[in-house]
């Protein structure tokens, strides 16, 4: 922003400006700016390896949100600084639609051998927030086989403590829907159902609340903030539902699929204690100043 060749009058109100907050189209872009903070919550798959997750869980997620939080805006702002919105916006306005927007930002910025760059930093990136999906989406697998919800064979651990099947399996799938889906409608079809479930885990909040839990913490601004969630994630999901009818039937189609599988492997089986540990490591296991 400082050194770069930029405008700041490419950052002035433009096409409405704050009028378009309400509408259906500015609801289905939240819906992409949601997925860009998807991971917010990730920390909490890997509780039942963590020391002290009453209070190391609570601050990972605050301090990792936060620090997102900054970096996404800052980083905006300079792709608006360097690129006007109407360039960055593509088919809405007739223009070519720009898709590497972080080249584009920084070819106009310093040139076009700081967009090479840029570029394969922005590449290396991304190999880095899969490596820590690698992580922790396969804890979730391992957590739904130790409930009975997904076959138990998901919540096998190595003696490294490595669920590899799950491990296996999610590259597996992950692969197969990059080879066969529109990048597009795959986008769509995953930040939807995010949608929904990050709906449905906050509702639980006020079930587990009813239900008598008293979690080691408590949630900022109760009840309000979890109430503003839900109703913004509602008017998310609504907006989706009317401007793309048949992704969501979908959506809701794998959902039912998903409902059926939960039925057949749950049925009867006893469920773990609310509180027991997730995966094969608890605290005893921990030798202080283990990575973990």
């Amino acid at each position: 922003m400082f050194i770069g060749h930029g405008d700041w009058h490419n950052l002035h109100a433009q096409h409405g400006g704050l009028d378009n907050v309400g509408t259906q189209a500015f609801a289905i872009q939240l819906m992409y700016v949601s997925f860009a903070y998807s991971g917010w919550n990730a920390a909490g798959y890997v509780a039942g390896e963590v020391v002290r997750p009453e209070t190391t869980l609570p601050r990972a997620l605050v301090a990792g949100t936060g620090v997102v939080m900054v970096l996404y805006v800052l980083l905006n702002l300079v792709f608006l600084y360097a690129v006007p919105s109407d360039t960055l916006a593509g088919p809405t306005t007739g223009f070519h639609p720009v898709i590497e927007v972080g080249d584009a930002a920084a070819r106009q910025l310093f040139g076009d051998r700081a967009g090479q760059i840029v570029t394969a930093v922005i590449a290396l990136a991304l190999i880095s927030a899969v490596s820590s999906m690698v992580m922790a989406g396969p804890r979730v697998y391992a957590a739904m086989a130790a409930d009975h919800a997904l076959p138990r064979q998901l919540g096998r651990y190595n003696q490294r403590g490595v669920p590899m099947t799950a491990v296996i399996t999610q590259g597996v799938l992950g692969t197969l829907f990059v080879l066969v889906g529109d990048l597009g409608q795959l986008m769509r079809f995953v930040i939807f159902t995010l949608v929904i479930f990050a709906t449905l885990a906050v509702i639980s909040l006020f079930v587990l609340r009813r239900r008598g839990l008293r979690a080691p913490y408590r949630t900022l601004g109760y009840p309000v903030t979890p109430i503003v969630f839900i109703v913004a994630s509602c008017w998310i999901a609504y907006a989706q539902i009317r401007e793309n009818p048949s992704e969501s039937l979908v959506v809701a189609g794998v959902l039912a699929l998903g409902g059926v599988l939960n039925a057949l492997f749950g049925r009867n089986a006893p469920r773990p204690a609310i509180d027991a540990p997730v995966g094969p490591l608890t605290e005893a296991h921990v030798v202080p100043g283990d990575p973990i």
